[in-house]
């Protein structure tokens, strides 16, 4: 559809509310085949916009729509971030675990719709204060994001410093920085040393790094990261 391009180059120049007019004028232009995605990208936009009562209509209209598994399990991501972004960290759980068991059923053990759920559902949960299966979720997803797009597919930064911000939660300051000292080089190369995502996680190392004692042996390690928390029956559901 003519118009989903010039909605993609309005959300990339920020202007959202210019991608959100073009949308519904979209509806108006859609063949039959083409309203479920669009009602796809009108929910993101929306959830990006944080119109989040709107955004939680229109991708809860299209579940109930469409036939498409692919198209089902984006939505049903968008809707578990939407569930996130209004606090209904219970609810965000449950639609991301749901999403992993069908992205599992659809595609086997790795596929990116698999890493995106599996993120989501980490976030979910560090922010209902379950820093176990927050830890679990987000290193099943890098373990399948490498398996499926390599050491340096971007999303793998978000993911460390993910962990790190777990890591630097719990007192960890060793293991945050070295997670966001990965963040940083897969960033750089996949975006370029200058580019401002890699600034920003170079100002989080940094703050890690200033928050350290003296004393303390920061140098790179490999070793594993354990983030002590209350465990919960949802960690053991995420291995692979």
């Amino acid at each position: 559809m003519r118009l989903l391009h010039e909605v993609f180059d309005r959300r990339e120049a920020g202007d959202l509310d210019g991608a959100l007019a073009l949308v519904r004028r979209a509806y108006t232009e859609a063949l039959p085949g083409e309203v479920a995605e669009l009602m796809f990208v009108h929910g993101r936009l929306l959830l990006e916009r944080m119109d989040l009562a709107t955004a939680e209509k229109v991708l809860g209209a299209l579940l109930q729509s469409t036939g498409d598994r692919a198209l089902l399990l984006r939505a049903q991501t968008a809707l578990g971030e939407v569930y996130r972004a209004q606090g209904r960290y219970a609810e965000a759980e449950e639609v991301f675990i749901w999403t992993i068991t069908l992205a599992e059923a659809e595609w086997g053990p790795a596929s990116l719709e698999l890493a995106k759920a599996l993120n989501g559902l980490g976030i979910a949960s560090r922010h209902a204060g379950d820093y176990a299966a927050a830890e679990a979720a987000y290193r099943r997803a890098l373990t399948v994001l490498e398996s499926v797009a390599g050491p340096d597919h971007q999303d793998l930064a978000g993911l460390h410093r993910n962990l790190g911000g777990l890591a630097q939660a719990s007192g960890d300051l060793v293991a945050a920085a070295e997670h966001v000292r990965r963040a940083v080089k897969v960033r750089a190369r996949a975006l370029g040393p200058d580019h401002p995502k890699v600034a920003a996680d170079r100002a989080a190392l940094a703050q890690i790094m200033a928050a350290c004692p003296d004393d303390l042996d920061t140098a790179p390690r490999h070793d594993a990261v354990f983030i002590q928390s209350r465990p919960r029956a949802l960690a053991w559901r995420l291995a692979p």
